[in-house]
């Protein structure tokens, strides 16, 4: 089903942008197969290129432009190996991919892409999977081909940091455990003392223990790394079937994105990559007004 129009977002839908790239089929492989324990709708988007006007001959090239864009969604669709119980639609739209991505998941529960996709090019300051990430309000979950599904993965791995963010992404990430039979493990440092102490101690148990009277039939462990915990989070993404981590807050005037240990994650583990907002975008990768979304044709 390729529609139009902005879709309604039914409850539980998972987004997931798709191109001619195999970065976005693994993508949507992943977004499908995470569908299967919630029975989640899949909805599978493409930004297809807005044809520049040509008066009378306009309408043919519109029309053009949809049909191949219908038709790369649909070859998406035939590779993909659907659970019982999951349902797939699709959507395109001439539309920059990253503001039609961010638009579209707006009432989804997840929204899935492919890093270092084919549509790279059509983004002005940086990849889709990163500015998407940085945007997004809801969880994004980057996907990069060959370091995908480690063997007998049975943990998510949490990055801690900012404890304001933690409830939102600890709940996040034990929600997923949940669905998929998993345990959670914390990782966090003790590198910075000013940031650490008996009252820090103290809310990470209560946080914790929240999180686990919410979803007691997940595991919880915890790992304190006294060296770097970028290296630490890679290295435990080795046999992790995800790595959560929140977004970071916006800071005018600092490159927060970029400069995030989320943004490094994303090019360095060696599991899917979930960064879940907790604030509005950073400010290093605010929408700029030339990627706005072109009308519908």
């Amino acid at each position: 089903m390729t529609q139009s129009t902005t879709p309604q977002r039914p409850a539980g839908s998972i987004t997931v942008g798709v191109d001619e790239s195999d970065e976005s089929r693994s993508a949507a492989q992943v977004a499908v197969d995470l569908a299967a324990p919630r029975r989640d709708v899949v909805r599978l988007v493409h930004a297809r290129s807005a044809p520049a006007p040509f008066g009378a001959y306009d309408a043919g090239v519109v029309d053009d432009s949809r049909r191949n864009a219908e038709s790369l969604v649909q070859a998406v669709v035939t590779t993909l190996a659907v659970p019982t119980g999951v349902m797939v639609e699709t959507y395109t739209e001439a539309s920059p991919a990253v503001s039609l991505l961010v638009r579209v998941a707006q009432d989804s529960r997840l929204l899935v892409v492919g890093r270092h996709g084919g549509l790279a090019h059509r983004v002005v300051d940086g990849n889709i999977a990163s500015l998407v990430a940085s945007h997004a309000v809801c969880p994004v979950l980057t996907v990069t081909p060959g370091r995908d599904h480690p063997v007998d993965a049975a943990r998510i791995v949490v990055a801690v940091d900012d404890l304001d963010q933690l409830g939102t992404v600890l709940e996040f990430a034990m929600a997923e455990a949940s669905s998929q039979e998993l345990a959670v493990e914390l990782v966090h440092d003790v590198v910075r003392p000013s940031n650490r102490g008996d009252d820090w101690t103290h809310r990470l148990d209560d946080l914790v223990s929240t999180a686990q009277t919410a979803h007691p039939d997940v595991a919880v462990t915890t790992l304190t790394t006294h060296g770097s915990r970028r290296d630490a989070l890679v290295d435990a993404s080795r046999l992790s079937a995800m790595l959560v981590i929140g977004r970071p807050k916006a800071i005018t005037g600092v490159p927060s994105w970029t400069a995030s240990v989320a943004h490094a994650l994303m090019g360095r583990s060696h599991c899917p990559v979930v960064v879940v907002p907790t604030g509005r975008a950073t400010a290093h990768h605010q929408l700029r007004p030339d990627t706005a979304v072109i009308p519908t044709y």
